[in-house]
């Protein structure tokens, strides 16, 4: 009959538990609740091993989703000067503010595929792209062969192809 964990059945557990996962040295806690340095060291690796590595991977997980709010907060606060820099006509403040939305998209589809999630997006469907899309084309009308090919291109990866 295999022996029960002492650490396990200790009425201070919870306390036992914090006091070795924040590092406290076990002769200490041994000191301190009157137990064994060994069957500390065997509830540690036996019982807290997998519960430590479950906490760190939450931990890890929550830093990236955070991580990933904020670099979807910038993309949008770039989306949002790139509107108010086109509407003053202002193209040069436009296109950077373009450019820094696309990088944080890239950011963003690179922690995304890092956090090993799933994500479906269809961005074609959104607003922003409906203006990104219109303001790119419009962008070439001086030029409407590179118009025409963009377009197309677009068509192909699944747009409807309309044009603005």
């Amino acid at each position: 009959m295999p022996m029960v964990c002492s650490i396990c059945t200790h009425p201070l557990r919870e306390e036992i538990d914090k006091a070795i996962l924040t590092g406290e040295p076990l002769r200490r806690i041994a000191k301190r609740y009157g137990v064994t340095e060994s069957s500390l060291r065997r509830h540690r690796d036996s019982h807290l091993r997998d519960a430590v590595k479950r906490a760190q991977e939450t931990a890890e997980a929550l830093r990236a989703e955070k991580l990933a709010e904020f670099v979807l907060f910038l993309r949008n606060e770039a989306l949002s000067v790139y509107r108010e820099a086109r509407k003053a006509k202002r193209l040069g403040i436009a296109l950077q503010a373009l450019a820094e939305a696309r990088e944080s998209t890239a950011v963003l589809a690179r922690l995304v595929g890092e956090m090993g999630a799933r994500v479906e997006v269809t961005f074609t469907q959104s607003p922003e792209w409906t203006e990104l899309r219109t303001a790119i084309l419009q962008a070439l009308d001086d030029f409407p062969e590179a118009k025409a090919i963009l377009a197309a291109a677009l068509a192909e990866y699944g747009e409807k192809g309309d044009g603005p």
